[in-house]
């Protein structure tokens, strides 16, 4: 065989392994997304509003209600709502085209 095809060859492997790493990275980038933002922030938001507005004390009870709450809402912002093809998905059920 030529010596450019085995040149040829080896570049399309270097690439796909560098889109398989991409990839990984992406979702690795979306998980890590959705423990900072979706539980850490999201739990210190709900500890200052519970703190200051009703004034309550944090007890390890209220603690576990509050991660009962904040994981299915972090769940849903972070990894559906910000997903890249949720709105394309959304707009094709409900039937309405973009341009």
């Amino acid at each position: 065989m030529p010596r450019a095809f085995h040149c040829y060859i080896i570049l399309y492997r270097v690439i796909n392994a560098g889109l398989i790493i991409l990839k990984m990275t992406i979702r690795k980038l979306r998980i890590i997304e959705f423990v900072i933002i979706g539980l850490i922030a999201n739990s210190l938001d709900n500890i200052i509003a519970i703190r200051f507005a009703a004034h309550a004390a944090l007890t390890p009870a209220v603690l576990a209600r509050l991660f009962l709450f904040v994981v299915p809402f972090a769940i849903l912002s972070e990894l559906i709502v910000d997903h890249p093809d949720f709105w394309k998905k959304v707009m094709k059920f409900l039937r309405i085209e973009i341009k």
